[in-house]
């Protein structure tokens, strides 16, 4: 399986495919090609990285393979999302030797105003400082960093405090 998963416009996402022969064995040395189809506007991605309604050849994109000794059978595609488009259809080919010969997947482009599901995994799962003095609570991306939301508590009165996403 390539991806089902939610990305960010505008974001670069890397796409996988692990290829094994019939007996379930990492195939290194292939030239995976990969097909991306735009939902919204019917179209298909050259390698030019211009959008056409017509089936590009096979050829048109081929997936790179990691280093052999370190993940055997596995190709990756480094796909920049674009802003326009809301849905995407993928489908590698691994060639004939392949025992899963085709790979299928999706992706769906959100705004970064919807990655509120990112922050609320983030509150659960991700680095979070709390400064006991101020009872700021600072939330991290998933690089312990880079700062998701800070929020801020204001006294509400009669023994409630609230917080204040800032």
């Amino acid at each position: 399986m390539i991806a089902n998963e939610r990305v960010l416009k505008g974001a670069t996402t890397r796409l996988t495919a692990n290829f094994l022969d019939a007996n379930g064995s990492a195939l290194a040395g292939l030239s995976p090609e990969i097909r991306i189809f735009d939902r919204t506007t019917g179209r298909y991605l050259k390698d030019d990285g211009t959008w056409v309604l017509s089936v590009p050849a096979w050829s048109e994109y081929r997936m790179s393979e990691t280093s052999a000794g370190d993940f055997p059978g596995l190709y990756y595609f480094d796909f920049a999302v674009p802003d326009s488009v809301s849905g995407f259809d993928i489908r590698a080919d691994g060639g004939s030797s392949a025992g899963n010969r085709y790979q299928f997947g999706e992706l769906l482009s959100v705004d970064s105003d919807e990655s509120e599901l990112h922050l609320a995994f983030a509150m659960l799962a991700n680095r979070r400082q709390h400064t006991i003095s101020t009872g700021v609570d600072v939330v991290m991306d998933n690089d312990g960093a880079t700062v998701l939301r800070t929020m801020t508590p204001t006294d509400g009165g009669s023994d409630v405090i609230e917080v204040v996403p800032s």
